[in-house]
């Protein structure tokens, strides 16, 4: 990959930060109360690094990709990532892919996607409306993923219960802690 077929990519790249980014942080924080602040912070702060070691890499890899031992070393990290994409993949197919409608779909998404190179947009649309007029019909085939509920291991605190008063926040506290 030569620098003039990768900065349009970079463009596309940081463009779409920028873009999602604005608008998706303008909209959480008009929704969110206050104690759910701390909810998108934290996940803020978990984005937020990823987005510094792409960039770090795409940097590296477009000034000294061609330097063997860098190729050498993106080369090796291949397979991580296929297998990282892989189990994310296997993991959200086991949640959803639950019955013979939601499968059928899957294959058809994916057969208008790499054998009729259909656009992506197109395969979103026509599943919106599949499902929506899917879970009206046959709303059995269609609710797939069910809410949490309360399971065998039942937590001690959870987001319905009081916080207990030795768990609350105080400053007194946090300053006990920043300062030991």
């Amino acid at each position: 990959m030569d620098q003039r077929s990768a900065l349009p990519a970079c463009a596309q790249l940081l463009h779409a930060f920028t873009r999602t980014g604005s608008s998706t942080t303008g909209h959480l924080f008009r929704l969110a109360s206050a104690q759910d602040l701390g909810r998108i912070a934290a996940g803020a702060l978990f984005v937020i690094p990823s987005i510094f070691i792409l960039w770090g890499l795409s940097y590296i890899y477009v000034t000294l990709g061609n330097l063997p031992w860098v190729a050498a070393i993106f080369y090796g990290l291949k397979p991580a990532v296929l297998a990282i994409v892989a189990a994310a993949v296997i993991r959200i197919g086991s949640r959803a892919l639950k019955n013979e409608v939601m499968w059928t779909l899957a294959v058809a998404a994916f057969v208008a996607i790499f054998f009729l190179h259909v656009p992506l947009p197109l395969i979103i649309v026509s599943a919106a409306l599949i499902g929506f007029f899917g879970g009206k019909w046959k709303r059995d085939k269609f609710l797939v993923i069910r809410g949490h509920g309360k399971g065998k291991n039942d937590s001690v605190l959870d987001d319905t219960s009081a916080v207990p008063e030795h768990a609350k926040p105080s400053w007194d506290r946090a300053l006990r802690v920043c300062i030991t």
